[in-house]
């Protein structure tokens, strides 16, 4: 019996990745995103629709119970992006549409959420999906996208019924495939293309101290096959490696792969009031709902790291007119 799965915003970064690694767990996938999904991503189990993830005609094929899951990853992620009636439209109301149709069709619901829900951090604290609003907690959301995310995460929780759902709040995610989201990119594509490239890394000039809880595109899709098998609980759930990797540190990565070569460029921080200096993630609420999945550590980051700049450095070498788009 077929089992079929939407994956909406399906031609961005982690978007297509799902649609290209979920068939081969035995998934029909039907992508969805306002721009086509290329032609390296659509395979003999796949199919590409192009418009709006809650357009009546995409709800109407949920609501009639054609989907086993709905992924929905598609979202405005500028993290400098204004609050707008476009930015809650995209972050906050489609998805609560998306899981009212899977309500009524009887599909789990899947969503993005954000580690940026969680603010300024002190550094060594592991942040916890129960942190926001805690006294305790003195983070909170530093922008417009952030609180759309905890907005989101927040009228889930508040949801009746009987929809099984989950909410994923990924940290930063990096992988092949990131250079369609330009400066939005993980801070670690991006250190990592510059120092393949031979270009010289620019780095705000109050970040040489901070440091980030990366994770592989590779294992957030292992997570989400994972959630698609399981009975997992709803509810919020943090989706990262638990560990926090300094920026200097990713520079020392970087200089050894190059043999000792790399060039800095410190430049002053235009946004220090709204700048995570330190993400690092409690993970054991996913340990717990999801025993089997195997977790993920610094050495594996850097492993994938290690990948990820190889993949940079080759297509550096390659003629100009088959190189991949770079970071702007």
């Amino acid at each position: 019996m077929s089992r079929r799965v939407l994956v909406t915003g399906a031609a961005g970064f982690i978007g297509s990745h799902l649609q290209r690694g979920l068939p081969a767990a035995g998934w029909e996938v039907i992508g969805v995103d306002v721009r086509p999904t290329s032609d390296t991503v659509c395979g003999n189990r796949t199919e590409g629709l192009v418009g709006d993830a809650a357009s009546p005609a995409v709800l109407a094929r949920i609501s009639d119970g054609e989907f086993d899951a709905v992924l929905h990853q598609a979202a405005i992620t500028d993290t400098l992006a204004p609050d707008s009636t476009a930015l809650q439209y995209a972050n906050v109301v489609t998805p609560l549409r998306l899981a009212d149709a899977c309500a009524q069709g009887g599909a789990l619901f899947v969503y993005a959420s954000s580690g940026s829900v969680y603010g300024a951090v002190t550094r060594g604290h592991r942040s916890r999906e129960s942190d926001p609003g805690s006294a305790e907690h003195a983070g909170r959301p530093l922008n417009a996208y952030a609180w759309s995310k905890l907005t989101l995460d927040e009228a889930m929780f508040r949801r009746e019924g009987d929809l099984r759902w989950a909410g994923l709040r990924y940290t930063n995610v990096f992988g092949p495939g990131e250079q369609r989201k330009g400066p939005m990119a993980s801070i670690l594509s991006q250190i990592v293309a510059a120092a393949a490239a031979g270009r010289p890394v620019r780095l705000f000039a109050d970040t040489m101290t901070a440091a980030r809880d990366f994770i592989p595109v590779h294992a957030v899709t292992a997570t989400v096959a994972a959630v698609l098998e399981s009975p997992i609980p709803s509810g919020v759930y943090n989706l990262g490696a638990g560990t926090a990797i300094g920026f200097a540190e990713l520079l020392q990565w970087c200089a050894a792969w190059r043999g000792g070569d790399l060039t800095v460029q410190l430049v002053p921080n235009p946004i220090p009031d709204r700048y995570q200096y330190w993400t690092c993630t409690d993970q054991s609420a996913l340990a717990a709902a999801l025993p089997d999945l195997p977790p993920i550590t610094a050495t594996e980051v850097r492993r994938a790291a290690a990948e990820l700049f190889r993949s940079h450095q080759a297509a550096h070498a390659a003629p100009e007119s088959t190189r991949p788009e770079e970071f702007s």
